[in-house]
């Protein structure tokens, strides 16, 4: 068998993949999150005119909270599946030979294990961390190449940095009210919040009007916008009259305020689990990381023990990782 279909199930977006064994992305196809099944089924059918295989063998990774033995989902919080049978429902629908499930962060770091550019992007790093700050914050190890799910009288929950308490670093914080873990102050939400409660929006009229407008999943990607004296292409297809806006100091706080809380998050787990790498991936790690990276490292090494600082933290750089680590489940 040359090639498979590799799914990546996130809170926003679905993609499924035509992938072969070199993880080389032949087709892909991409469409909302919600409603589940609609995006998933129309995905998975456009995809299978692509793959001319006899077997059809699908791995996915998902948002959790999931069962990687059934191929259960536990009604995700990102998602609209509720209590979803998602192996026995694609083995029944499609007859697949074979079909393998894992938290979206484990096929991302299975993705930068297998097929990472060297070892500074994960290549066959012996304990491989990704720490993912998008729609939600997630987290994942890998051992060797194995995915580290915990015990079974959790349903296998194991790795929810997200979920961890937290309520900020400062009275200030606490006093606003941002939220009470991890994820509501690093994730898409947070970033929200932050902007919101804690600095009082933009003094600028302009700006805080557009973000007040858009809806929850746009603004995070506003502010980051309007943080930054380059905007990206997008921004300024929708703005092409803010092109020469300048930075926005108030948005620029935001980022650099998450940028602490994700580094103290990153302390927490590098102080648990010690890994060799950690590679930040998601749609804020990725595209933030510019504004939040020096307030992230700094705060991160004034908590962990002065070998842990040495940990290195590197951007993801794999395009595609989820759905090249799903696929790498089945091969």
């Amino acid at each position: 068998m040359e090639n498979v279909l590799g799914i990546d199930i996130g809170g926003t977006h679905i993609r499924v993949a035509v992938v072969n064994r070199h993880g080389n992305v032949l087709s892909i196809s991409k469409k909302p999150s919600h409603p589940f099944e609609k995006g998933l089924f129309s995905c998975i059918e456009e995809q299978l005119k692509n793959l001319n295989e006899e077997e059809l063998k699908i791995g996915i990774g998902s948002a959790g909270p999931l069962n990687p033995k059934t191929g259960i989902l536990h009604s995700p919080g990102n998602l609209d599946c509720g209590e979803y049978k998602l192996k026995e429902t694609l083995i029944k629908k499609y007859g697949a030979t074979q079909v393998e499930v894992r938290n979206d962060l484990d096929a991302i770091a299975l993705g930068y294990y297998h097929f990472g550019k060297d070892v500074n992007q994960g290549y066959h790093v012996p304990a491989l961390a990704v720490i993912a700050p998008g729609t939600g914050l997630g987290s994942s190890i890998l051992i060797d190449g194995q995915c580290y799910f915990g015990g079974a009288f959790s349903g296998f929950l194991s790795l929810e940095l997200g979920r961890a308490p937290y309520f900020g670093s400062t009275l200030e914080e606490i006093k606003a009210k941002i939220g009470t873990t991890f994820e509501d102050f690093t994730a898409g939400k947070g970033v929200i919040s932050i902007y919101n409660k804690l600095f009082k929006k933009s003094k600028d009229e302009r700006i805080r009007n557009i973000i007040d407008q858009a809806s929850e999943t746009e603004k995070p990607w506003l502010i980051q916008n309007f943080a930054k004296k380059q905007k990206d292409e997008r921004f300024l297809k929708k703005y092409p009259d803010l092109k020469d806006l300048a930075v926005d100091e108030t948005c620029l706080n935001t980022y650099k305020n998450v940028g602490k809380h994700l580094g103290l998050a990153i302390a927490s787990f590098v102080t648990l689990m010690n890994p060799d790498l950690i590679i930040l991936e998601g749609s804020i790690g990725i595209n933030a990381s510019d504004l939040m990276m020096d307030d992230l490292s700094k705060h991160f090494k004034r908590a962990v023990w002065s070998k842990h600082q040495e940990i290195p933290i590197r951007i993801g750089k794999l395009s595609n990782a989820g759905v090249k680590g799903a696929a790498s489940l089945v091969f």
